[in-house]
């Protein structure tokens, strides 16, 4: 264990669920718990619902749940033992030195090892920059306009032309070829030799929100390919979870971010007084950047290019911000191809002007819908406002999408009442469609799949010990035929056994491995169906027959004695045919 029982206990026990969420939600009240907006995705209506007296939370809109470990594991983006750190700081709880042997002590090492590197890495880039060598990269600046100061600010550096000067650098450090390679900084050729991932490229330092330096991105100086070019995935960086200069957005005070497409949209805004500015790190916008920026936003405007490429991008990424509860508009620069070019002709007072411009992002979405239609065609304006009618009814709020159909009915001349029948058509088709497209509940009856029962034993066991006892006799581990598993279900029945109650934060650290600790917390988030004794009974029982009879069709089939087979059969029937009540 990463630490003991009891100190995890203490920690767990010392922060009250309700008190630290109410640090992020306005909560209320309600039947012996309280109810507030999800944090997690986007509603009108509260689905989010702490239970004080068991200290667990659970959202029946999007379901994740946990105890107050976990929700600061889910809406800080930490990992365990930072969020365990967290919340001993939180009430000057003094944690002893964790106990990090074996494999999870290894990886921090290689971890710390590789923010090492990478801070002694961006040095040398920004020197070639200052040398001889970096002339062509520091011009580039120059005719960019970027001032030494802030080539000092974001740590600019320049990778040189030769090949291998990384390789010679790191090596003369003292760093083994393995966390070279490990870093993503070098790469190795068919020949076996180490060559330089990045050569004569304006280099970019990615640093998170905790200051470290977990990355690089590069542009191309010459005619090469790709123009731009990012480290790859490494133990310290993923891509898709991480935006640049996000380090200093988060500093200004301020809850609105603006997005933009690349790294010198971002520094150049940046140099204007416009330090609230973030982009994606060579990546489509997705669901874990907006999980990083729920942490810090409230809302985003969007300025991508208004090119094709940069429309698109901004389709995209409305609905994932959405989703997320972030509000969002959008800002599409005019007589200049982007940010920067804009600053630089009209300069920064007018920019802020044009900031004040953006729109909410449904008005975006019924201009492009409008755009190129001859509103003076009949036939034109009929599929303009069935195009304007599926845009309208995303609309959660009932009186803005009120609004927004009686502003398309002056515009086009038609009745609000029939944009109103055609809304509510596009509503019951969405309506009908996300239906189809998600799983029926347990509760329907619907049959299980195999690895659903075998989360679902282990869930129930966990958050209703008692059930234990009806099925230890006859249960076996090995039925679950995964090493991980049985694993966690051994943890889980031992504690049990001994009468130690059974949190998902105290299984956490049992594990020293971040993606054992990440299948845990996907395998133990509360079931509130399971709070219905029917409902848990019927589960229960459907996930017994489903894990025995996999397990022993699976033997019968491998079995080459036919006395064996017919033993295990019997084995077999006996035991799907076993009810347990409860």
């Amino acid at each position: 264990m990463i630490y003991p029982h009891n100190v995890i206990e203490e920690v767990r026990m010392n922060n009250d669920i309700v008190d630290v969420i109410g640090e992020d939600v306005a909560l209320k009240a309600q039947s012996g718990g309280y109810v507030g907006l999800c944090p997690f995705h986007h509603e009108k209506t509260p689905s989010f619902r702490i239970n004080s007296r068991e200290q667990y939370f659970h959202c029946f809109g999007c379901g994740e749940s946990g105890d107050v470990i976990s929700y600061i594991m889910k809406s800080r983006n930490f990992d365990f033992i930072d969020a365990v750190k967290h919340l001993a700081d939180r009430v000057n709880y003094p944690l002893p030195e964790a106990d990090t042997s074996g494999d999870y002590k290894k990886a921090a090492e290689e971890r710390q090892t590789i923010y090492d590197i990478n801070k002694k890495t961006a040095r040398f880039f920004y020197d070639k920059l200052q040398s001889n060598e970096g002339y062509f990269a520091r011009q580039y600046l120059d005719n960019r306009r970027i001032s030494h100061k802030i080539r000092g600010v974001y740590g600019l550096g320049y990778s040189s032309y030769k090949s291998g000067s990384v390789v010679e650098f790191l090596e003369k450090s003292g760093y083994s070829r393995e966390i070279m390679l490990k870093s993503g900084l070098v790469s190795e050729g068919k020949n076996g030799r180490l060559h330089d991932k990045f050569f004569n490229r304006l280099m970019f330092p990615i640093i998170d929100v905790h200051n470290r330096i977990i990355g690089f991105g590069g542009r191309i100086l010459d005619d090469g390919q790709p123009k731009y070019l990012n480290s790859p995935e490494t133990p310290v960086f993923n891509k898709s979870s991480n935006l640049y200069s996000m380090n200093f957005a988060i500093k200004e005070k301020t809850r609105e971010f603006i997005l933009v497409e690349g790294y010198m949209d971002v520094i150049s805004l940046y140099q204007a007084g416009f330090r609230n500015a973030v982009a994606a790190l060579g990546t489509s916008f997705n669901q874990n950047h907006t999980k990083l920026l729920k942490r810090y936003a409230d809302r985003v405007i969007l300025l991508f290019d208004s090119d094709e490429a940069g429309v698109k991008a901004v389709l995209r990424a409305i609905p994932v911000l959405l989703k997320s509860g972030i509000e969002v508009k959008v800002l599409q620069v005019t007589d200049a191809k982007d940010p920067d070019e804009y600053i630089k002709k009209f300069g920064n007072a007018a920019f802020g002007e044009l900031l004040k411009t953006a729109v909410p992002h449904i008005d975006f979405r019924l201009n492009l819908e409008k755009k190129n239609r001859n509103m003076n065609s009949m036939e034109s304006k009929v599929d303009y406002v069935n195009s304007a009618a599926a845009v309208l009814s995303s609309i959660d709020n009932e009186m803005e999408r009120d609004l927004y159909a009686k502003r398309l009915a002056e515009e086009t001349g038609v009745s609000v009442n029939s944009i109103n029948t055609e809304l509510e058509k596009k509503k019951t088709f969405e309506e009908i469609s996300e239906r189809k497209m998600k799983p029926k509940n347990a509760k329907t009856g619907e049959k299980i799949g195999l690895e659903s029962a075998k989360k679902g034993i282990i869930n129930i066991i966990s958050y209703n010990p008692s059930v234990y006892p009806k099925i230890s006799e006859f249960f076996k581990p090995e039925f679950l035929n995964d090493g991980f598993l049985e694993q966690l279900w051994g943890i889980i029945t031992e504690n049990i056994e001994k009468g130690i109650s059974v949190y998902t934060t105290d299984i956490i650290n049992y594990f020293e491995k971040e993606e054992g600790r990440d299948r845990v917390m996907e395998i133990l988030t509360k079931h509130s169906e399971f709070d219905n004794r029917a409902v848990l009974q019927k589960n229960l029982n459907d996930y017994i027959k489903t894990i025995v009879n996999s397990y022993y069709t699976e033997r019968i089939n491998k079995e080459t004695d036919i006395n064996e087979a017919k033993k295990l059969l019997e084995s077999k029937r006996k035991l799907t045919k076993f009810f347990v009540y409860i």
